[in-house]
C-alpha cells in the first residue's frame, strides 16, 4: 500500500493505513464471513443489528448512498489539488459519470465472496492501470471494484454532516439519522465549523478517557470553534451587506470596517 500511494495524486491528509480495509479478508480468521468495516471518525446512534440482519446475497458488499457525490457531479467546481470537476475526474479515473457511488468509510462485506473472486487481484489490477489518477486512493479502488456488485441502503447509515448548502438544503433530523461521518475536517480541530451536529461528537468524546485526563485542551477547542464560527458568519454577513457597492477597493474597504466593529468581532483574548 505504500508502494501505491507513492504513486497517486494525494492530498496531504490521505495516508496509505486507510487502505488496510482491503486486506480484510487475508487478515480476519477464515471461518467469519461477513464484517462491518466502520470508519474510526464515526458516531453511531443506533443498533447495529439492523445492518447484520440484512440478506447479503451475492452482493460483495452492502453501502450507503453517497448523496454528497451525487450532488458534485452536478458541479462545475474543481477538486483543488486534481484540476478537475468531478465528472472529469470519474472519466479519469475509469468510472461512468452516472456511476451510483458510495464512501467508503461504511461498509459491511461479503467476506466469503471476496475470498472466492480473490478480490485483492483485482485491486491490484485496478490501481496497476489508473495509479496516477487515484486521488481518493481506496475509495476509487472500492467503487471501480465493487460497482454494481453491491446493495445500497439509505445515507443515514453514513452520513457525512456538512454545512455546505449544496448538498444539504436544509439540515436532516438527528433523529433520522444512524450514523455520522466526519470525514475530513475532525471535530478535534479548532478550525472545524464546515459540520452540522458537532456537539453530537462532543456528547460521546466527554465521556472519553482522553477528555477526562485533559478537559482543559478540549474546552478550549470548542471555545475555539465556536469563536471561528461566529467570525465566519460575520464575514458572509459583510460580503451581503456589501455586495451591491460597484467599486472593489470600497467593497473590501465597508467588509472590513463591519468586521473589526467592536461588538461583532470576538477573540479568545476577549
Amino acid at each position: 500500500y505504500i508502494a501505491w500511494y507513492e504513486k497517486m495524486p494525494l492530498s496531504k491528509w490521505q495516508h496509505h493505513t486507510s487502505c488496510l480495509r482491503l486486506s480484510i479478508p487475508d487478515i480476519i480468521p477464515h471461518n467469519i464471513d461477513r464484517i462491518l468495516w466502520l470508519d474510526c471518525d464515526m458516531v453511531v446512534r443506533t443498533n447495529l443489528k439492523e445492518i447484520f440482519d440484512i440478506d447479503m446475497g451475492n452482493a460483495l458488499a452492502i453501502v450507503a448512498e453517497d448523496k454528497i457525490s451525487d450532488c458534485r457531479r452536478k458541479s462545475s467546481r474543481q477538486i483543488n489539488w486534481i484540476g478537475l470537476d468531478f465528472q472529469g475526474y470519474l472519466d479519469s479515473i475509469g468510472l461512468s459519470k452516472d456511476a451510483q457511488l458510495f464512501n467508503a468509510g461504511f461498509l459491511f462485506i461479503n467476506v466469503k465472496l471476496w475470498r472466492e473472486i480473490d478480490i485483492h487481484r483485482k485491486f491490484d489490477e485496478y490501481v496497476s492501470k489508473y495509479h496516477n489518477a487515484l486521488a481518493y486512493s481506496d475509495n476509487d479502488i472500492l467503487n471501480y471494484v465493487l460497482q454494481d456488485k453491491v446493495k445500497y441502503i439509505s445515507n443515514y447509515w453514513n452520513l457525512i454532516p456538512s454545512l455546505d448548502s449544496d448538498y444539504y438544503p436544509t439540515i436532516p433530523d438527528l433523529r433520522d439519522i444512524h450514523i455520522l461521518h466526519y470525514a475530513a475536517t475532525k471535530p478535534l480541530n479548532p478550525q472545524c465549523t464546515d459540520k452540522f451536529y458537532l456537539e453530537e461528537f462532543w456528547k460521546y468524546f466527554f465521556l472519553t478517557p482522553y477528555f477526562k485526563e485533559n478537559p482543559a485542551e478540549y474546552i478550549n477547542t470548542i471555545v475555539e470553534q465556536k469563536i471561528n464560527a461566529h467570525n465566519q458568519n460575520i464575514r458572509k454577513l459583510a460580503r451581503a451587506l456589501t455586495c451591491w457597492i460597484p467599486i472593489r477597493k470600497w467593497r473590501r474597504h465597508y467588509r472590513n470596517k463591519i468586521f473589526m466593529q467592536p461588538d461583532t468581532l470576538y477573540t479568545l483574548h476577549s
